[in-house]
């Protein structure tokens, strides 16, 4: 009997050694741009402050702080606009604050999502366009300089990120969606312990 619980305990040593092992490859495989760990926060157009949501969450707004395999900061925003938007481009004017004082601002187009009617927008200062176990597409140079603000700070994982929304339609007309058009206030998002 002390044998057969032996051999039992081997058997299942050794299995979980595979277990293990297989983990590792299945993560190998990943694609660079995966994300390993992330925080997402949600806002709609009359609410105050932005909560904490599911990836896969429906707010008007929802943006995800991720961080890649490939260890670089991701931020992956979507935008669910009131009002259709007809024939016009959007851009995210996005902000970004990383606590000691230093800020970067940047317009980025979004793409819009035909079955959604939103727009998203991922920047990223590593792999934008991952592929199995690899990256096809690295993060564009305008991308990069503007997330150096956050590589420059240091190790905190704290940091705020602002967005405000535009639609322009000709050389002379502009549409904001500020979150308070009275105080000119745009989407606000504090992203805590990322």
């Amino acid at each position: 009997m002390k044998y057969f619980t032996i051999l039992i305990a081997l058997t299942l040593i050794a299995c979980g050694v595979k277990q293990g092992s297989e983990l590792s490859d299945v993560k190998s495989e990943l694609p660079d741009n995966y994300a390993i760990k992330s925080l997402c926060y949600g806002l709609s157009q009359d609410l105050d402050k932005a909560v904490k949501v599911e990836a896969d969450d429906e707010s008007d707004i929802r943006l995800c702080a991720v961080v890649q395999k490939d260890g670089h900061l991701g931020l992956d925003m979507r935008y669910q606009p009131e009002r259709k938007i007809i024939s016009a481009p959007v851009f995210a004017m996005v902000t970004l604050q990383d606590g000691k004082g230093r800020t970067a601002s940047e317009m980025f187009r979004m793409s819009s999502n035909p079955l959604s009617g939103g727009y998203e927008l991922y920047l990223t200062d590593g792999c934008l366009v991952g592929t199995f176990g690899g990256c096809t597409q690295s993060a564009e140079k305008k991308m990069f300089q503007f997330l150096d603000i956050l590589n420059a700070r240091e190790r905190s994982s704290s940091f705020d990120v602002s967005l405000a929304f535009v639609s322009i339609k000709n050389e002379r007309e502009t549409q904001w969606d500020l979150h308070n058009p009275l105080k000119k206030e745009n989407y606000k998002f504090a992203i805590k312990d990322l």
